[in-house]
């Protein structure tokens, strides 16, 4: 009789799952660590805080919020998955669940979003050399607040139109079991 293969475990070793949870601790510890510093020394050394390193500053935080918040969220949310250390728990209130994992879940986006703008940024630097010394310092503050912005647009659309439609898929069933029945 050959042996069941489709039944696959889905735990991992213990001995895996503290390897792996050890390894994403260190980055994330790292990740905060290294970002702080990266912020102390812009904010010491003055000659640093230049319009053109905004974005490099605002990255240092975003990167830092990534380590400190979106990392341990996916590191509970994989080990609950995969290790049978402990189990995934939801808040009580679904409201704070969902602020909790749309802001947790969504710091990454930010992150990869702010380096397509330093990219952006420094692309407009290399060709329009001298348009790009006239950008006003607005213009920065607007690139961040659009970094912020956009995911939390973006995951607030996801949400609305996951809503719309388990509510018109539950109204289309009530009115399909309405018309069925006999009156």
């Amino acid at each position: 009789m050959a042996p069941n293969t489709t039944n696959i475990a889905r735990y991992l070793p213990a001995s895996h799952c503290v390897l792996w949870f050890a390894v994403f601790g260190i980055v994330c510890l790292a990740t905060v660590i290294l970002n702080i510093i990266t912020i102390i020394i812009f904010v010491k050394q003055r000659q640093l805080q230049r319009k053109s390193t905004y974005l490099i500053i605002h990255l240092a935080i975003v990167d830092l919020f990534v380590g400190a918040v979106s990392g341990p969220l996916w590191i509970d949310f994989f080990m609950s998955l995969y290790c049978d250390l402990w189990e995934y728990d939801r808040p009580d209130s679904i409201l704070l669940f969902v602020l909790g994992r749309a802001t947790g879940y969504n710091i990454d986006k930010v992150s990869l979003l702010n380096l397509a703008f330093i990219s952006l940024e420094r692309t407009h630097a290399i060709f329009c050399p001298f348009k790009h010394r006239s950008v006003k310092k607005w213009v920065y503050g607007v690139v961040i607040a659009v970094t912020w912005l956009f995911p939390v647009v973006v995951m607030s659309l996801l949400y609305l139109h996951a809503t719309f439609s388990f509510i018109s898929k539950f109204v289309e069933v009530v009115l399909l079991n309405s018309m069925v029945q006999p009156a």
